[in-house]
């Protein structure tokens, strides 16, 4: 068979000197593709630069695995993905639930893998994931003490490269939930009622930094399944808010799983319940705003931008003076600066001053590189209010 050769453009090939991951379809000059992962990419001088995954409907043409010319694809994924959990181990994080995969930050563009006590869950985001799938799922298996490898395709995003919505257990016992640990905390993980693998990994310090320094009358936004209502540590009461019903079914089962008492489950849109706080008067000493992305792409920046504002600054409003607000965004598209200017304008509106307390960013095994600014993403701040 023809090997899978690719040229590009000087712009493409200097971004993928920087570091950067990601070949767009406009700096394709030439490519000879059989169908059949991975690519071979070399410059306009025939200079080889790396080895990609193709994907043809895509913007995002090539996405570099590795700077080496693979000769086996089953060889280097197995490898990867070993690699990869050898460096989460490393880490030391408390629990049995973390981040294995974290697609081109990990050598393989498209893959998402997490690890929930004895089970694996998994996603392949892009053709080419797709078509290496079952070497995926064969690799996995050589993880020690797993039971159980789901396939949780049922994101949206397939469908952009053509791929089906699917949900189901590959390998191993065939179960809808496991109970997983983080902090000394236990949860209930629900493999089919739940977005993403199930759970926001990324947050795991931050959920302990949080849960140590909250106190009094705690306020807990679009809270899903409770993950930081279970982390305090010292609390008078707790309001956890959610516009879901099927989120706070499972937030009342973690919540009751780790003896959290005095607690409210409300469900509202969370714009509409700040702005009744706010003409209430209703005050926290606590508040945790962690809402998900507003902004998907720089198109929608602007109106992105003034969601967050709003919910910032009514939530500023109604925090108690000393109080804490624990504030955070997950959209790439608004940028750290972006982020702590749209704080001090909210600030400025709310007319209310705040002291950072600290800096808070993802989970060290959603892991980062420099030169892939898209593999940084979420970015918070330990408000104290003035």
């Amino acid at each position: 068979m023809a090997e899978n050769k690719a040229v590009v453009s000087d712009k493409g090939i200097k971004s993928i000197k920087q570091g950067h991951f990601w070949i767009y379809k406009s700096d394709i000059i030439d490519i000879k593709y059989n169908g059949v992962q991975p690519v071979y990419v070399y410059d306009t001088r025939r200079h080889f630069m790396g080895t990609a995954f193709y994907s043809p409907r895509s913007q995002i043409a090539m996405r570099i695995l590795t700077e080496n010319k693979i000769d086996d694809i089953s060889n280097y994924i197995g490898e990867a993905i070993f690699k990869s959990l050898k460096y989460r181990e490393e880490l030391g994080l408390n629990g049995d639930c973390y981040r294995i995969i974290h697609s081109e930050a990990d050598g393989l563009p498209g893959l998402i893998v997490d690890r929930y006590n004895d089970t694996i869950v998994f996603q392949t985001l892009t053709e080419p994931a797709e078509q290496c799938k079952e070497v995926i799922i064969k690799a996995l298996i050589e993880i020690p003490q797993i039971k159980q490898i789901f396939e949780k395709n049922d994101t949206k995003t397939r469908e952009i490269e053509g791929l089906p919505l699917i949900a189901r257990t590959v390998y191993g016992e065939d179960r809808k939930y496991t109970i997983s640990s983080e902090n000394h905390r236990f949860f209930y993980v629900d493999f089919y009622e739940s977005q993403k693998t199930s759970e926001f990994l990324d947050q795991k310090i931050n959920r302990k930094k949080v849960g140590d320094i909250a106190n009094g009358r705690v306020l807990d936004l679009f809270c899903y399944h409770s993950w930081f209502g279970c982390n305090l540590e010292r609390y008078d009461s707790l309001v956890a808010v959610d516009s879901s019903s099927q989120a706070l079914s499972i937030s009342r089962i973690n919540l009751a799983i780790n003896g959290i008492r005095n607690f409210e489950l409300v469900e509202r849109n969370v714009f509409d319940l700040l702005k009744d706080y706010d003409r209430g008067n209703v005050e926290f000493d606590t508040i945790i705003l962690d809402p998900p992305g507003f902004i998907k792409n720089r198109r929608h920046f602007s109106e992105g931008y003034r969601g967050y504002k709003e919910i910032n600054l009514r939530a500023m409003k109604i925090l108690n003076s000393g109080g804490i607000l624990a504030t955070f965004s997950c959209s790439y598209y608004m940028t750290d600066s972006e982020f702590i200017q749209m704080l001090r304008e909210a600030a400025g509106d709310a007319k209310v001053e705040f002291e950072i307390v600290e800096y808070l960013r993802q989970s060290p095994d959603h892991r980062e590189t420099l030169g892939f600014p898209e593999s940084h993403y979420l970015k918070g701040y330990l408000l104290r209010k003035v």
